[in-house]
């Protein structure tokens, strides 16, 4: 099955500078990208728990989350986590793709996951690397 997106962001309000700093860098890259404010017009009137469990469970080929402290407290974001690790359950292994970005390791990202430290590199490296993906 076609996804429609390459890469689909999951990020606390604190850190949307960030998810929108790396939706444009991987849109110079002609990547597909779900950032929630280029869907807004597809959102608006819609049960967004549908909606947002469809585009992280079946599609999109990557899921990035940006993880923060702040991260783990909103609902939505742990929505989208959810579905994300439900795929990881099924045998999509590697489609979570966990970014650091205050130091914040939560309870649910196993010790043996490997992931981007954004404390020491830059959004820069994250897109090149991403696109490589």
């Amino acid at each position: 099955m076609p996804y429609r997106f390459d890469f689909a962001l999951s990020f606390a309000k604190s850190s949307r500078a960030i998810a929108r700093d790396l939706a444009e860098r991987l849109h110079r890259f002609d990547l597909q990208v779900f950032f929630d404010e280029d869907y807004e017009h597809e959102l608006f009137g819609l049960d967004g728990t549908a909606y947002l469990r469809r585009v992280y469970s079946l599609e999109s080929r990557f899921c990035v989350i940006l993880v923060t402290e702040d991260y783990d407290s909103r609902a939505w974001t742990q929505l989208e986590r959810e579905a994300i690790q439900g795929r990881e359950i099924r045998g999509e292994a590697g489609i979570l793709l966990p970014v650091l970005v205050d130091g914040h390791k939560p309870f649910w990202l196993p010790e043996t996951r490997i992931y981007f430290d954004m404390n020491h590199r830059s959004i820069s490296e994250l897109a090149i690397l991403l696109y490589r993906k």
